[in-house]
């Protein structure tokens, strides 16, 4: 059984070779570290075959390459960071991948006894030739065309430098080092499913779909010849396993079938069915007019394209067309192999209850927040009544709640027979203020429960200091705010006790799960007592006590979450930023205010206000788009059960509820892509129409 390594096998010709070469029976090892490539469905599921493995490397580090075990029959170097945005913007990562990834590549593959390698590189590296010869570069263009870069110090070059250095270095390597085991190909516009979203074809699908009129066309009068993916994995094979290829430079792509980029557009419109009005516009500078390669070498070797562009655009536009309909939900669970593997080593220990994994996270978790105590319980609300009850909340004592929160911060205080005093919170933030607590503070109140809304801290300074003087304790309830600071401090160890959750739509997930933090002995030990059936040691009950405690399988993948917790944060931090930008203009509607205070915002969920009167009917059409929301949480005081019980309705507290009555919660989820261009869009248009 053949051994094939690739690198970049996560990219969108990669995983198509990849799933070929797999379903052909051979062993696949895919390297990549999804800079580019993308760990979605479909490589989740490629990577479930008993033939594929995966490692998650960084092939500018060679250390990635000791990572490999026996020889490899053939090398696919494919891993590079392409796409216009990356040239201008990243072009000291587009040099180190396409360069330094080569490099190493060639040192590790020169000590090999067997194999081939096959490097991909692309028609970037004579763009610069064709831009400098202009009318007179020969069209279909031939594998000894002369390669340039038109100017060194344009980064838009660092691409096609790249790829040119590359080709050197796999000849010189040859030369030095006796490789005589390679070929090079060059790619000319391959398109297919899961092409990305960067490019023309994709584009026009997604405005097609988005109907889109008038339909503006840059450079509608340029010419390309495409090749679709499927006839571009065998002629990569064929390419890799004919013995005549040995050394040379082979193009792959089409040389029949040239066609205008306004063309594909219309081919698009009739296959969607979608015919809007087509307005064309000069071409972006640095575009080419024609680009086509000459394929008479890859037809020496018996290679035929069978996708007719019509079929080819069909099977594209259903693809992304399905994508781009599905559901995009408010929030989705960042989890991975990690968390799995962790779960099956607990499993297969035998101990699965609480135990070692549980201190563990515990231990982590103090680490991350600052706090000297972190106690893991099964869930957000466990934790609220444990630290309610450590504290000493009983029947007769009122406890300050803002009332716009989850219900589980009010149900927290009945359970102990208390009594929950709703307050008003700030309409900008959603947060509860010292001023509004202050005002409701008697001789009755016995704990005050601010909550970090949406992720936003509340004023802790001027909230602790309230308290303080009133010698209050304060629980925080901070479900929604890991991986937050204020004033540079981290969420989790500025109030006496802080509570998490760790449900499925938080920064952090264990399925279901929460934590309690403080920097209190004497409370530590008390909250450990009472989540464990009141116990100071087995069978030994001293205090009331519950079964809120975690497992070890839940602490196993807690363990790894958290190690993503700063990619989570900084990852929605782009996100919110780019909805920012997208919104701040916006007449009619309000992006989320971030006081001075709020040094890191943890992004649970991005809350835009629109007008009130229309709030209800922008989430009904966002829904009939496949687009989900929330409305947040209804203020405690307007739920069923709190107003027949302590008599409040919906005006008692008239500031919240209107501020709730204008709040739509809007998708924010790692990898969102370009599912986020759609949201914007529809908002936009939705709203500001």
């Amino acid at each position: 059984m053949k051994r094939v390594l690739i690198t970049g096998g996560a990219g969108f010709i990669g995983l198509h070779l990849a799933k070929h070469l797999a379903e052909d029976g051979y062993v696949v090892v895919i390297i990549d570290n999804f800079e580019r490539g993308r760990e979605d469905a479909d490589f989740n599921e490629l990577i479930k075959k008993n033939n594929v493995d995966f490692i998650n490397g960084d092939i500018t580090k060679y250390e990635t390459f000791d990572l490999l075990e026996g020889e490899f029959d053939y090398v696919y170097h494919l891993a590079a960071i392409n796409g216009t945005e990356n040239f201008y913007n990243l072009p000291d990562k587009v040099l180190r991948v396409g360069i330094l990834g080569t490099l190493n590549i060639l040192e590790w593959f020169s000590k090999q006894k067997k194999g081939k390698l096959l490097f991909s590189s692309s028609s970037e590296a004579y763009a610069g030739t064709m831009r400098l010869l202009k009318e007179k570069f020969p069209i279909p263009t031939p594998e000894n065309i002369p390669l340039t870069v038109e100017d060194s110090s344009n980064v838009r070059w660092s691409y096609g430098a790249s790829k040119i250095l590359s080709e050197v270095a796999i000849y010189s390597y040859a030369k030095s080092r006796g490789l005589d085991r390679f070929s090079i190909i060059r790619y000319h516009n391959i398109y297919g499913p899961r092409m990305g979203y960067e490019h023309v074809i994709p584009q026009f699908i997604e405005r097609i779909v988005n109907e889109e009129n008038p339909f503006k066309i840059y450079g509608g009068e340029e010419t390309r010849t495409f090749c679709y993916i499927d006839d571009a994995v065998k002629a990569t094979r064929m390419v890799m396993e004919t013995e005549s290829t040995n050394k040379r430079i082979i193009h792959i792509g089409r040389s029949d079938g040239e066609i205008k980029i306004i063309d594909i557009a219309k081919e698009l419109f009739k296959i969607s069915g979608f015919y809007p009005t087509i307005e064309i516009l000069e071409a972006p500078e640095g575009c080419v007019k024609r680009r086509c390669p000459d394929t008479t070498k890859l037809k020496e070797i018996g290679f035929e394209a069978k996708v007719s562009l019509e079929d080819g655009l069909r099977k594209t536009f259903d693809w992304y067309n399905k994508k781009f309909n599905e559901l995009i939900p408010v929030a989705n669970t960042y989890i991975g192999e990690e968390e799995a593997k962790a779960t099956y080593e607990v499993v297969k220990s035998g101990w699965i209850r609480m135990g070692k994994k549980v201190q563990e996270f515990e231990q982590e978790f103090a680490k991350i927040t600052g706090a000297k105590h972190a106690i893991a319980v099964n869930n957000g609300t466990s934790a609220l009544h444990v630290a309610l009850a450590a504290v000493g909340i009983k029947e007769g004592d009122e406890v300050i709640i803002p009332t716009i929160t989850f219900i589980s911060t009010a149900n927290a205080v009945i359970y102990q027979n208390a009594k929950p005093i709703l307050a008003e919170c700030d309409p900008k933030t959603y947060n509860i203020t010292a001023e509004e607590i202050e005002k409701r503070i008697t001789p009755r109140t016995k704990a005050i429960i601010p909550v970090d809304m949406n992720g936003m801290p509340i004023d802790y300074d001027s909230i602790l200091e309230v308290a303080r003087r009133h010698s209050i304790p304060v629980i925080a309830d901070s479900a929604e705010s890991l991986g937050a600071s204020y004033n540079g401090r981290n969420i989790g160890s500025i109030a006496p006790i802080h509570i998490f959750s760790f449900f499925p739509n938080k920064n952090i997930t264990t399925g279901e799960g929460g934590m309690i933090t403080t920097n209190d002995d004497e409370l530590a030990k008390k909250m450990r007592q009472i989540l464990n059936q009141g116990q100071d040691y087995r069978y030994h009950h001293i205090v009331l006590g519950y079964n809120y405690r975690m497992t070890d399988i839940q602490a196993a993948i807690g363990i790894e979450q958290l190690k993503r917790l700063k990619m989570v944060v900084e990852e929605k931090e782009k996100l919110a930023k780019k909805y920012n930008s997208a919104f701040k203009d916006c007449k009619k509607i309000k992006i989320p205010h971030v006081p001075e205070y709020v040094t890191q915002h943890s992004w649970y969920m991005y809350a835009i206000s629109v007008d009130e009167k229309i709030r209800d009917e922008v989430v009904e059409k966002l829904k009939q788009m496949n687009i989900e929301t929330r409305l947040s949480f209804p203020p405690v005081h307007i739920q069923p059960y709190y107003q027949q019980r302590f008599g409040y309705y919906d005006e008692s507290l008239p500031v919240s509820f209107h501020a709730w009555k204008a709040l739509i919660n809007i998708p924010l989820w790692i990898n969102m892509g370009n599912k986020q261009e759609k949201v914007i869009k529809k908002i936009i248009n939705l709203i500001e129409r």
